[in-house]
């Protein structure tokens, strides 16, 4: 094993709670974010509608859509994690988003915890839970409702059994049943793929790799085995039950049909995308690890420590595996490759901390005065931006916290090994922080807020099934908005018949001309940016042009209704 640089000044590390520091900064950073609809990934209308009819109707195994089909394309754990958080915590963005941002969390512990038993060093388990807590990608996925997270939280628990395995010599069950178990929920996550290719990958580096080889025997244990196929095929074998071979068919046609494909042009920049994925994302952590590590490759291939090298040839392994499926894939995005990068972590923090010297600590002052000039800049805009629109003080508190949070951290840093690496890690999480509070006085309330607003006042929720027309997000927010009560149906082209037996409807304003609204009170429900006017904005001179163009929103709903006993159902 290497000897670590444990002497530096600083004792962050070797407190107790140092696995709950960066996971706590992390959900800090992110709850505001995570707890307003500024941002929401289209995907995530899936799962936050799926499970609010799971509620609705009480068939928690048959997930539906918008317009109350049913939809196999992913299997049921991510539905029931939000299922699960609204019925704890009843029905909201933040609900909606709270496993996620959990899961990150965890990924960060379990990140210290791995770099714990493979590098024996707390210093290096710190290093690597900030290096993870700060990744974009984790902090994306924390405040996205999708599978993405959850997915990279059971490949990390099977990845930690894996190496529990090869690194053990008499392996415990927890270890198996981490490592097959992390895999079964993978699989009830997000599909077979890719999560068998991760188990065989894990099992033949295991099994044929040149340092700490492990036998036939060793790497198999049955029961774990067994209990892992169990949860990764019971919701497979339910559906079968329920719904018959077509609703695979659904889920292959979309695992499979649609998502591979081979244009050679488009592999090529698939693969160029997941390796500046693997790389970028770790900036500003990889150049001083680089640095620190210049043998990097005598090392892993001179079999000069077996045990490091062991474990650094099984992240690569990942790493291959991840680029590789990465490229024939149709459309590639940077978050496919989120499961390797807590190992990278793991590997850049044992870099960081292989030698007694000042590099690491000193790159991170070299990059900390830049982003804190950048938030300060950040900072002072929104605080201007609430000042001449809104005044909202509690806003304001919260961008004068956050001043004083970096004064603070601009203070500490220099005062050992392990706060500017801490420093670092926490300046880095007030980026998405800082763009929030810049962003939101200029975004208008949603739009499933204000028509919730809007139906409340008028008395219309209640009155029958509810016809939403435009499109699927502003669709899903009303429906997170409202609760469990409304009844709400997503169309794209209505039936007259549609609009008849419907009490109300919905209508987004380039939607209405197709549909006859005669005999029907019509009002304004919302208006709002189908996207920010950031170049509008920009070329704004005065704070009254400012104000000018944020009064002309581009998107409006409308409510239209019958009155009870003229003619609806």
């Amino acid at each position: 094993m290497p000897v670590f640089a444990e002497n530096y000044k600083g004792n962050i590390s070797g407190s107790r709670f140092a696995p709950y520091l960066a996971a706590l900064l992390f959900v800090l950073a992110l709850t505001p974010l995570a707890a307003n609809f500024v941002s929401f990934h289209p995907d995530e209308r899936h799962y936050t509608n799926g499970a609010i009819f799971m509620m609705q109707s009480g068939d928690a195994i048959s997930p539906r859509t918008g317009e109350g089909e049913l939809r196999f394309k992913k299997p049921i754990l991510t539905y029931w994690a939000v299922l699960g958080s609204y019925r704890l915590f009843g029905v909201s963005a933040l609900s909606s988003r709270l496993p996620f941002l959990a899961a990150g969390a965890a990924i960060i512990w379990l990140t210290y915890r791995m770099a714990l038993l493979l590098f024996a060093s707390r210093k290096v388990a710190l290093t690597a839970s900030m290096i993870m807590a700060s990744n974009p990608l984790l902090m994306m996925a924390g405040v996205r409702a999708n599978p993405d997270m959850l997915l990279a939280l059971w490949l990390m628990v099977s990845a930690s059994g894996f190496l529990g395995i090869m690194l053990s010599v008499k392996p415990s069950f927890l270890r198996y049943l981490a490592a097959y178990g992390g895999i079964g929920l993978a699989v009830a996550t997000k599909g077979p793929f890719p999560a068998l290719v991760f188990a065989t990958v894990s099992m033949g580096y295991l099994r044929f790799n040149p340092w700490r080889r492990v036998s036939w025997r060793q790497l198999f244990h049955l029961p774990a085995m067994f209990l892992g196929l169990a949860v990764g095929g019971v919701w497979f074998g339910a559906v079968y039950l329920l719904h018959g071979p077509e609703a695979l068919v659904s889920f292959l046609g979309d695992h499979v049909g649609n998502r591979i494909g081979f244009q050679w042009i488009e592999m090529l920049g698939h693969f160029g995308g997941a390796v500046a994925s693997l790389s970028l994302l770790f900036i500003p952590w990889l150049v001083p690890a680089m640095r620190a590590r210049s043998g990097l490759r005598q090392e892993v291939w001179g079999g000069s420590g077996d045990r490091s090298s062991a474990v650094e040839g099984f992240v690569l392994a990942w790493a291959i595996a991840i680029i590789l499926m990465s490229v024939p894939v149709s459309d590639f995005y940077s978050r496919y490759v989120l499961p390797v990068t807590p190992l990278i972590a793991l590997l850049l923090a044992e870099a960081l901390n292989r030698k007694k010297e000042r590099l690491p600590a000193d790159w991170a002052r070299k990059f900390i005065p830049l982003i804190a000039l950048l938030l300060t800049l950040l900072l002072l805009a929104a605080l201007a931006m609430r000042m001449a629109l809104d005044s909202d003080p509690f806003a304001m508190g919260l961008i004068a916290l956050a001043l004083l949070m970096l004064l603070s951290i601009a203070a500490t840093e220099r005062k050992g090994f392990d706060a500017s690496i801490t420093a670092l890690a926490a300046i880095i999480l007030m980026i998405p922080l800082a763009l929030f509070l810049l962003v939101q006085p200029i975004a208008l309330p949603d739009q499933g807020s204000q028509i919730t607003a809007k139906l409340d006042q008028l008395g219309l929720i209640g009155r029958g099934r509810v016809l939403f027309l435009g499109e699927a997000k502003p669709a899903a927010k009303l429906r997170i908005a409202a609760g469990l009560r409304l009844d709400l149906r997503e169309l794209d082209q209505p039936t007259p018949e549609d609009v008849a037996r419907s009490p109300v409807l919905i209508l987004r304003e380039d939607k209405m001309a197709g549909v006859d609204l005669s005999g029907m009170e019509v009002v304004q429900a919302s208006a709002s940016w189908s996207e920010l006017p950031l170049s509008a904005l920009g070329k704004a001179r005065k704070l009254d042009d400012l104000r000018e163009i944020l009064k002309q929103p581009d998107q409006r709903h409308f409510i239209a209704w019958r009155r009870e006993g003229d003619g609806a159902p």
